[in-house]
This record gives C-alpha cells, structure tokens and sequence, in this order.
C-alpha cells in the first residue's frame, strides 16, 4: 500500500517517518526497557514494550518489524516455516512477512536484496527506541537507516526511515513500507474529493498487469467516503490517490492497525 508521506531532505538524505497506532490505551504501570529477546527463530531480536504494546524488531533478515502487539495479540502476519531465515548471499529468500520497507520505484531502481532480506546492525538507543541499519547495497550505492520509537503510554508507534547514499551526485528514491497483517480482515481507505478515479481505486489486472482504471470486485465497496476492502479482493495491488495521510485495517484479532 502506498501513502502520500511528508519527506524531509538535506544533502543526499531522505527521511520519512511512519506513525502506526493499536488504539493508543493508556498505561497504568510502565516497564521501561529494551532489551535483546529470542523471537520467531531469531536470537538476536529487539524488545521495545511498555505496559500495553510490545513492539520485536529483526535485524537478521532485512530490518524488519516482526511483532506489533497490543496485550500480547500480534496484528503481523508471520507464516509458519520461515523461522530463523537469514540470506547466504545468493540464495532465493521465502516471502518475507510481517512490517517490510524498501525503496521503490519497484521497477527503476537497481536489485537491492542487502537492503531488504540482508544483514543489518541493531542498537539500542533508549528505554523505548532502537536503531537498525542496513548494509550498503551496491544496486542503488545506498544503506538504510532506521529510528524505532514506542510511546512509553501508548501503542504508538514512530519510525523514521532515512536513506544514505554513497553516490558522488544527488539520486532520487521513494520510501516503501509493506506491511503484511493477519488476514481476513477489512481494509478502511479514506477517499480525498475529487478524485482522479471513477470507482474510487486502480488496480492491476494480470496477466500483463494492465493497470484497470474501472475495477470492479464485490470484496470492494464504497461506504460514504470510504473504501472498504473485504477479506481476498480478486487481484490484490490495488492504487489509491487519497490525500488524507493514513488508512486502517481492522484485523479479525479485535485489533484495529492504524497507518499514517
């Protein structure tokens, strides 16, 4: 899913920070601390948690969000037997899960597989924070820096993505981030008017991956000024113009995921 973020530049930086919210319910008793745990086959994981949220990030295998949990029930799709994966450098990955970045367009930039199944670094830099960083990637010559923030009295959840390039002149990159939830949910798209789409979405129509300007899909259905996205929509990489900054997913765990 892509969303209009706000960009901040300087020299040959980028950053974008993504906001993610699990209801926000206040605490009453805070554990303050971070702290290095064994998750989902990794021993090398990172713990950010207060009394509601706990949030597990890996570094092993791409820099990624594992679990993002309010009272221990995970909103993050992880599939079974891809435990404890790491990349030998060559080999074709499983489809890795649950919260993803990368750096797109997908179908400009250079192969960058350190940036998004590698190696990376992780430090802890508070009670409630962590920094994880890429390896450089020598497709698009860039490394990805990123900040984890949790709230210490709620489920929010900050992180800021910068990309550092190596190039001796200035490069352009957008910021991804795919984030792959429990299924068998419905996805909330707030529409912004106008709108440069008939039924309110694009979608991609294999097999030449068209793109449909006029979709339709019963699982796809206006309510007011609102797309609502059932369960399994016929082909699922669908395009939105709004400019309202965030969408939701309810999730079948009595979770409601909140992206901005």
């Amino acid at each position: 899913m892509h969303i209009s973020y706000v960009l901040r530049t300087r020299l040959l930086w980028l950053g974008v920070a993504f906001l993610l919210a699990l209801g926000a319910v206040p605490a009453k008793k805070l554990r303050a601390e971070s702290r290095v745990v064994d998750f989902y086959g990794y021993a090398d994981c990172v713990l950010l948690e207060n009394e509601t949220t706990q949030v597990v990030l890996c570094p092993a295998a791409g820099g990624r969000v594992l679990k993002y949990a309010l009272r221990d029930k995970n909103v993050l799709f992880l599939a079974p037997g891809n435990e404890g994966w790491t990349w030998d450098g060559h080999s074709k990955p499983p489809r890795l899960d649950a919260g993803r970045f990368d750096i797109g367009p997908e179908q400009v930039v250079p192969k960058r597989p350190q940036l998004w199944q590698g190696k990376w670094t992780a430090e802890i830099t508070g009670t409630h924070s962590a920094r994880l960083t890429s390896p450089k990637d020598p497709g698009p010559d860039v490394s990805l820096i990123r900040d984890f923030r949790l709230a210490p009295d709620s489920s929010r959840l900050e992180c800021t993505q910068t990309i550092v390039s190596a190039a001796e002149g200035p490069v352009e990159y957008c910021h991804w981030s795919r984030t792959f939830a429990v299924g068998h949910g419905t996805c909330v798209v707030p529409l912004s008017q106008p709108g440069r789409f008939p039924n309110g979405y694009v979608r991609y129509d294999p097999p030449g991956k068209m793109l449909n300007m006029r979709p339709e899909d019963p699982h796809i259905r206006r309510v007011g000024n609102f797309l609502l996205i059932d369960d399994h929509p016929q082909y699922p990489k669908l395009g939105f113009d709004s400019h309202a900054g965030w969408l939701a997913y309810a999730a079948p765990n009595d979770l409601l995921f909140v992206k901005t």
